[in-house]
């Protein structure tokens, strides 16, 4: 969230491409096929903002201190915690791992860690201050590379690194029945004022990733006998929508900053409304925020922050936990914390239908 000078925008990424895993996880990944569950259940765990730091000045840190741990022991617990008692079918990861210059690939590895471990397939989403860490596609292409990672760089024709689709398999048959959308949000705009210099603000999903998705929608659409997919969309910085659904009052959770959404609307929102197959939209980027609301039939929701890294106070640290129903357009969503509390049930969208 907080912008970040990019003097280390030309810092070398050549050694997150030397690595011993790298053939051992091409192995992996070629096997994972995503699946709804015998119950008809798939689970999500979305991590984001986990932000590796040296250093925080929140009182967190106080908390953080007196228990004696590194940064990266007390993330590997709090995202342990959550994977141990929801054991997610994926977890995907919304934005902002990395915050400091120094050892990219190992600050990666660590926050990794819990879920390598534990053999759980993840996906990534580039956030806001992973953009200011240099070339995008290096670091994408490192961490596709990772154990049980479905993480994929993207089409080239497209603005962006990680724009990419997964499907979900039907529980009983080798057919889609599900589908989760990863979009590049990128970083600051890149709008300039009249004197030449840089407007303030963030970037905005460009208009070839909108035209990209709709393609990808409309054909998945017409494979499906003409019937949208129920389908969920990650990205890293919340669209200008979030605004309104806050305002509109169909919404709970906390929202305890204002949301840094792009000043540009570029019309992603309106092309998910056109598309009907993405039913809710989930992202990162305000710590402090981690609401959920229901927009023109849409749901639009922050996760929860994970990392001690950056501002966090007051809230814990934690996680959002999706799970999709097959052949069904609703789904249940809770946040689960660094202490194990389940927070903010609702199955959605009836929750918000009832409201």
């Amino acid at each position: 969230m907080l912008h970040f000078q990019k003097i280390f925008k030309g810092l070398s990424l050549s050694l997150l491409f030397i690595t011993s895993q790298s053939t051992y996880a091409n192995a992996q990944e070629s096997s994972i096929n995503l699946k709804f569950n015998k119950d008809h259940s798939f689970k999500i765990v979305q991590f984001t903002d986990i932000h590796t730091e040296d250093h925080h000045t929140d009182p967190d840190k106080k908390k953080y201190n007196l228990l004696g741990m590194s940064e990266a022991q007390y993330n590997y617990l709090t995202m342990s915690t959550i994977l141990d008692k929801e054991s997610p079918n994926l977890v995907v990861i919304s934005g902002d791992v990395l915050s400091r210059s120094t050892s990219i690939e190992k600050d990666i590895d660590q926050v990794l860690k819990p879920i390598i471990e534990r053999k759980i397939p993840w996906a990534f989403v580039m956030g806001n201050h992973d953009h200011e860490h240099g070339d995008g596609k290096k670091i994408i292409s490192y961490l596709s590379a990772l154990p049980y990672s479905l993480t994929e760089l993207g089409p080239s024709n497209i603005d962006g690194e990680g724009n990419y689709v997964l499907q979900i398999k039907s529980s009983n048959q080798d057919k889609t029945s599900a589908l989760i959308y990863m979009l590049d949000s990128h970083e600051n705009s890149t709008l300039k004022n009249p004197d030449g210099t840089s407007a303030d603000g963030y970037d905005w999903i460009h208009f070839n990733q909108i035209n990209w998705y709709t393609q990808q929608s409309t054909e998945f659409t017409k494979n499906n006998n003409g019937t949208p997919y129920p389908a969920l969309m990650f990205f890293h910085i919340p669209l200008p929508e979030y605004k309104e659904v806050w305002r509109a009052g169909k919404v709970f959770g906390s929202k305890l900053e204002e949301e840094a959404s792009p000043k540009v609307n570029s019309g992603m929102f309106l092309a998910l409304q056109q598309a009907q197959d993405v039913e809710g939209v989930f992202v990162g980027h305000d710590h402090v925020n981690d609401y959920i609301g229901y927009l023109n039939n849409i749901v639009l929701g922050y996760g929860r922050k994970t990392g001690i890294g950056s501002y966090v106070y007051p809230l814990e640290q934690g996680g959002r936990v999706i799970v999709m129903k097959e052949d069904s357009r609703e789904f249940e969503t809770w946040i689960r914390t660094r202490s194990n509390k389940k927070e903010n049930f609702a199955s959605v969208p009836s929750y918000f239908k009832n409201y």
